[in-house]
């Protein structure tokens, strides 16, 4: 198993899914920690959104052996009661063949160890753009959008929506994930290095910072400087 460490608007799912392809594995995202935040996944207007609440149609990624080897699938029904601790025991069941993605500051401490132990190979990605991440990050918050490969939104927010005790929030949770994947020697790949021009996942906003009002652009370089400078 290859385990993938991000913080949330890295690059990290596009990442993941290259890498994947790269490897022959199959891919897996965040299924720990979407269940530790009781998080489903659903399709509005050709959308990826998350929902906190169980509904018909929206679904979780669960995983299941099929010829020795782990298939993952999306399972529309509720999650079952300590799901984290079946899908651990799957992953520690698994041969190398599967990738998995996770958001590093969202896990407990047990399961953080456990993954890294059992993983082959941890990779952690880093976003050198800070802006473009805090940026992406206020703009995903503000329309519950958090994956989007499918469709542009390249068009100007003229309200304010940064929020710059939450970023600053956001900015503590990076380093702290930076200092962590040091500590730990995980292998580290920059998104915005990344030679991916006709990748099938590619992400469609990838300068989110130009999106934003002239108010936000300063909050946002006022933060950057401050944290990351």
């Amino acid at each position: 198993m290859i385990s993938i460490w991000s913080t949330p608007r890295s690059g990290s799912i596009i990442t993941s899914k290259k890498l994947a392809t790269e490897f022959s594995h199959s891919f897996f995202n965040e299924p720990v920690s979407l269940y530790l935040k009781n998080k489903y996944s659903y399709l509005d207007k050709n959308m990826m959104k998350l929902s906190d609440t169980y509904f018909s149609g929206c679904f979780f990624l669960d995983c299941r052996f099929k010829n020795f080897e782990i298939e993952i699938f999306k399972n529309y029904s509720e999650k079952p009661h300590n799901f984290e601790y079946k899908i651990m025991r799957k992953l520690s069941q698994a041969n190398s063949n599967v990738l998995v993605h996770h958001h590093l500051t969202d896990l407990k401490d047990k399961y953080f160890e456990r993954l890294v132990k059992l993983s082959h190979k941890n990779i952690y990605v880093q976003r050198i753009n800070r802006k473009n991440q805090l940026a992406s990050w206020a703009i995903a918050r503000s329309e519950n959008n958090w994956v989007n490969f499918s469709t542009p939104q390249d068009s100007k927010i003229s309200d304010q929506i940064v929020n710059a005790a939450e970023l600053i929030e956001f900015c503590s949770q990076i380093k702290i994930a930076d200092k962590i994947a040091a500590e730990k020697k995980f292998e580290v790949v920059t998104f915005d290095e990344l030679n991916i021009p006709n990748f099938q996942y590619q992400k469609m906003n990838t300068n989110s910072f130009d999106r934003l009002c002239s108010a936000d652009q300063m909050k946002i370089l006022s933060i950057v400087k401050d944290h990351f400078e």
